[in-house]
């Protein structure tokens, strides 16, 4: 894992914790695990206000950012730091009704200075491939098939999600995948 391009050997198992870094920039970088599987990184002291936390459910990860002052100058995937304005590479701003022109505009791209994401090379790659779209499925179509093939699950989902911001969003998810983990992401913390 690379934070703010610097390497980072991240084994939960082995490493021990608050890991501390220095990025190019001389800021200090604070990892802390606070979970099983779930990690706090702050730009700062591990009590700073701007940190990220990374939390790996089955084969998924979540990524909630908490902004604060380190992130004024932040613009990409999120937007722009406040506004959520959606801008380009150059700061100019995109049209917000094309989510898919905003995404392929921010692919990691090594030959603009983007630095690589991940220790593997998979999938498609700039400059040879754009990313590959998701095929949308209508859930309307799908819900009565999920809600009624698996009775345990659904009721197990439906348990889960009870304190969820977004119930139905959050029993689609488990039924979809089947990891009832995924209902942490929809419960306000």
């Amino acid at each position: 894992m690379a934070i703010d391009g610097v390497d980072v050997p991240l084994d939960a198992a082995n490493s021990t914790f608050p890991i501390a870094l220095q990025d190019p920039t001389h800021k200090t970088i604070t990892i802390d695990k606070i979970g099983e599987e779930e990690f706090r990184i702050a730009w700062g002291t591990s009590h700073s206000s701007s940190f990220v936390t990374v939390s790996i459910i089955g084969i998924f990860v979540n990524v909630d950012v908490h902004s604060g002052p380190d992130f004024v100058e932040s613009v990409g995937m999120m937007g722009k730091y406040g506004s959520g304005e959606m801008l380009d590479r150059q700061g100019q701003p995109m049209d917000s009704q094309d989510m898919n022109a905003f995404g392929m505009e921010w692919q990691v791209k090594p030959d603009q200075g983007d630095p690589m994401i991940f220790s593997t090379i998979e999938g498609p790659q700039w400059p040879e491939s754009q990313c590959l779209m998701p095929h949308w499925v209508d859930p309307k179509k799908n819900r009565r098939k999920l809600r009624g093939s698996d009775r345990e699950l659904n009721e197990a989902a439906k348990l889960a999600c009870s304190g969820a911001t977004d119930y139905d969003l959050c029993v689609e998810d488990i039924l979809l995948t089947g990891e009832i983990g995924l209902a942490k992401n929809f419960v306000w913390r």
